[in-house]
This record gives C-alpha cells, structure tokens and sequence, in this order.
C-alpha cells in the first residue's frame, strides 16, 4: 500500500504539471483574443498619490543563446542556474525535474509545480526550499531533505539560513521572531530581498515588515474589494513591485511599482497569471499585452519587448527561457 500511494501521489504531481504547462502555453494564444476592458475607477490606488505607467511602443530584445550544463535535462523547459556548480532544469509537461549540484545529478522530491514562482535557493547555490504542492514547505540539500509542515512561505537570508513564514509568526533558522504581522502573505515570493523583507496584504494595505527587526511600513493602499489577492511580489533596484489580482472570467491584474517613494501602476488583463521577474535591477513582467510579450519598467514607462517568453527564470544569470532551438537570455533592448 505505501508503494501505491506514493506511485498515485507521483502520478498526480506528473498530471498538475502536464496541465500547468498546457494552460500556460495555450494562455498565449488566448490573450491576443481578449476584449478591451473598461475600467471603473480612475485610480485603483487610495494612497499614497500614484500615476500610472505609459505603455510605450514594442522594443527590440536583445539576446544571446545559453547552453545547458552537462548532465542536465535536454528536453528542459525551464533552466535555472545559479551557481559554477549548481543549476536547476523542469520538464514541465511531465514533471522530471533535476539539479545537478557539485556534479551528482539529483531529482527533486514532490517539486513545485511552478519553479518560477515558488523555487527559493542558497547564494551558493548548495541548498533549494519550495512550498510544496500538498502544503508544508521542503529544503533540500545534496545529502538532506527536511520538510516543514506549517510553513506557507519560505527563502534564504544572506547567511545561508532558512526563512520562513507559518501563522502570523516568522521563524529564522528554525527559531520564532518575538513579533507577528498582520495581514496575509503574498501567494508567492512573500520573502524578497534575500529574505530580509516580508509582504503582506491587510484589507487593501500593503505593507513591508523588515526581517528580523519587524518594523512595518505601509507601501500603498489599494482598493481590496476590487483588488482582493495579493499575488507577488519583487525587490528591484530602489525599491519593490507587487502584483494584485481580481479573479473573474476575464482575471485582471494590478501591478504597483514603488521606487523612491514615487508609486507608479498599471491594470491589464490575461488569460493566465503574469510572471515577475528581475533584470539588472529592473522589473520584468509577461502577458501585460495581448501576444504576451515580455516588459520591463523603465522609469515612468512600461516598455514591452518582441520576446514571448512564455514562463521564464530570474536568478543570479538573468532572465533565461526557452526558445525555438535552445535556451536564450534577456541582455538588453533597443528603442
């Protein structure tokens, strides 16, 4: 009977991938069909005073080809490396994934379903953590694996140490702060900035607490019935970018840009959930226009690329995805 269960659990896993994979490809296809909505409200934010980004003409990617590591998946669809001797492959569509660390090729045990949103890893690269799909949260290392059954949230500090969130509580390295915060936790990547950061949504209020220390700071107020799930969130260069969702037929997204205390914003549409993600200190998004094309913030402006990604890695290299003949990083844009 173990073996059943543990063969039905696989099996299951296997199918959520196959099916995550299929709706976010053919995601891409539909948002080019997607009708223009009207929007009711002429500021989604009630504080503080914002403006909202300018969707600026479609730009020229520039990119160069990225070759996998050996020993490696070579049918990959998602790559991530992070250190000379640690990378990280997913076959989304049938979920195999491997990391291939110090040499010794390893498969991950009940792996996320979504690596980009929910993979979190060491500076060197020695050990990864992940919400798992069945609740708790995982940390692997190359000669352990330790689950956590309570925790929702969870990344790595500057010192190597894991970070994570269970309840209102937070614990550093296995011990509870002496404080709590209010509010639920982004989806994913409540942890930002080598976990030195917390988000959270409270009723519309979205506040940063600084970790360890738990003071609390209020980033921006949205308008919660309207905006009602804080998805994610990034650390970019002066400051951070959240997304909001508001689920209907048509799911409908926020982005917020906070950067030296100017809060810009932008509202759009998708037929599946935007992807954040990091570049040179800059904020990278998907499907923020109808073919899905890859943004990046540039100032007051959102600047959309000839690139359709699809589902993409942001890590220490870049912005890497999978291309028509092999892996391709994001290395600048031409206006």
């Amino acid at each position: 009977m173990k073996f059943r269960w543990y063969h039905g659990l696989a099996a299951l896993i296997i199918l959520g991938g196959a099916l995550a994979y299929l709706h976010h490809r053919a995601a891409i296809q539909q948002n080019a069909s997607l009708p223009p909505v009207r929007w009711k409200t002429a500021n989604p934010l009630i504080q503080p005073r914002s403006r909202s980004l300018v969707l600026r003409p479609v730009a020229t990617a520039h990119t160069a080809d990225v070759a996998l590591p050996a020993r490696q998946l070579r049918n990959a669809e998602w790559y991530l490396p992070i250190a000379p001797d640690s990378a990280v492959t997913f076959i989304l569509h049938d979920g195999q994934t491997r990391w291939v660390i110090d040499g010794q090729a390893l498969s991950l045990r009940n792996p996320p379903l979504d690596p980009a949103d929910r993979l979190s890893y060491t500076q060197n690269g020695q050990a990864l953590a992940w919400v798992r799909p069945n609740g708790g949260a995982a940390i692997e290392t190359a000669r352990s694996y330790q689950v956590i059954p309570q925790a929702t949230a969870i990344a790595f500090n500057l010192r190597n140490q894991p970070v994570w969130v269970s309840g209102h509580h937070l614990f550093v390295n296995g011990a509870a702060e002496s404080w709590t915060f209010q509010g639920i936790p982004a989806e994913t990547h409540a942890l930002l900035h080598h976990a030195q950061a917390l988000i959270t949504d409270d009723h519309g209020e979205i506040c940063e607490y600084a970790v360890p220390a738990g003071r609390k700071t209020l980033l921006a107020t949205v308008r919660p019935r309207r905006w009602p799930l804080l998805v994610t969130a990034r650390h970019v260069s002066g400051g951070l970018a959240f997304l909001m969702e508001r689920e209907s037929a048509l799911p409908r997204y926020l982005l917020v840009d906070v950067q030296h205390g100017t809060v810009r914003w932008y509202r759009f549409v998708s037929a599946t959930p935007p992807e954040l993600g990091v570049f040179r200190g800059q904020l990278v998004v998907s499907n923020v226009t109808a073919n899905g094309n890859l943004a990046v913030i540039d100032g007051r402006s959102l600047l959309p690329l000839n690139v359709v990604p699809g589902i993409f890695s942001s890590g220490p290299e870049g912005v890497i995805w999978a291309g028509a003949s092999g892996f391709v990083r994001l290395t600048g844009w031409a206006t």
